[in-house]
């Protein structure tokens, strides 16, 4: 083989390899942020595994073009997958919530089902095929309490304000207590107090 040729193959392969490990380190960092309820990075994921793609396309490997780029992207997905374990802290509130599994992508989705359906049916192996029916289901909520593990909301975050706020009231042990937050302020808080203000882009987590 041409030594020129193949320091070129040798350098396409790395850089092949970095945007691999680009991508999926964007994906680890989207499935580590869902697992907290930060699901806003949705779309920052989506823009990079785009932009990964392109500069595949027309920059990286111009003989293959398409499709190494998309088994590419699909070997990404699979390999940052198998770290999805962090995602099913609470399977159920999220199937069961609609406005919190929006937030999730098709791949994740398919996985918290997945995961959800094999963890009934070793519950049902294991133990609840004994229990009279009625006491067979996960989601119960007879006499007003939910078997559903819900996420803690009053969970300590790091943020950063994006833009001049305001007085917001961050509750307290004792007594409710306000707080003027100003554009570069960086706060801990409860999540309960910044969710919204987070999913509109007035606060970012750090």
């Amino acid at each position: 083989m041409d030594p020129k040729t193949n320091f070129r193959l040798i350098l396409y392969q790395t850089e092949l390899e970095r945007f691999k490990f680009l991508v999926r380190s964007f994906l680890r960092a989207r499935i580590a942020k869902v697992r907290f309820r930060f699901s806003f990075l949705f779309a920052v994921v989506c823009l990079s595994c785009t932009v990964a793609h392109f500069l595949c396309l027309e920059t990286l490997l111009p003989w293959s073009r398409e499709g190494s780029c998309r088994e590419m992207l699909d070997e990404c997905m699979f390999e940052a997958d198998l770290d999805s374990f962090q995602i099913d802290k609470h399977p159920l509130h999220i199937l069961t919530t609609p406005e919190t599994l929006a937030y999730l992508s098709r791949p994740e989705r398919q996985y918290l089902e997945q995961h959800q359906a094999l963890l009934s049916q070793h519950y049902a192996a294991s133990f609840l095929s004994s229990f009279p029916p009625q006491l067979q289901r996960l989601d119960d909520k007879a006499g007003g309490i939910s078997m559903i593990d819900t996420p803690d909301l009053d969970t300590a975050v790091f943020c950063r304000v994006l833009r001049d706020i305001g007085v917001v009231s961050v509750g307290g042990v004792d007594e409710d207590r306000e707080v003027e937050m100003k554009r570069g302020d960086v706060l801990v808080v409860r999540w309960r107090v910044v969710r919204e203000r987070v999913l509109a882009g007035d606060i970012e987590l750090i």
